[in-house]
């Protein structure tokens, strides 16, 4: 069982919502340049196998902060680069 917290009491905070609207993954991979449009709603992403499903969800990993590993960057590229919009 979780233990029971005290109420929060004091100022209200503002919450802030961000939506990601866009997001561009180059050299992570088996994705060499891709741009992802995201509509509102539910999101589902789907290919066949290799097509780099897995890739987009790291790439929304790396987006979000998580650890990024050498390993991932594409054969042959320098680098890997994933960017996003948000509104």
């Amino acid at each position: 069982m979780f233990p029971r917290t005290a109420p929060c009491r004091g100022r209200r905070t503002r919450r802030v919502v961000a939506v990601l609207e866009e997001m561009r993954i180059q050299g992570l991979g088996v994705i060499d340049d891709a741009v992802v449009e995201l509509a509102s709603g539910f999101t589902v992403v789907t290919g066949e196998t290799g097509a780099g499903k897995t890739m987009v969800v790291t790439g929304l990993g790396l987006l979000f902060g998580g650890r990024a590993d050498a390993g991932l960057v594409r054969t042959g590229q320098g680098r890997a680069v994933v960017e996003g919009r948000v509104r």
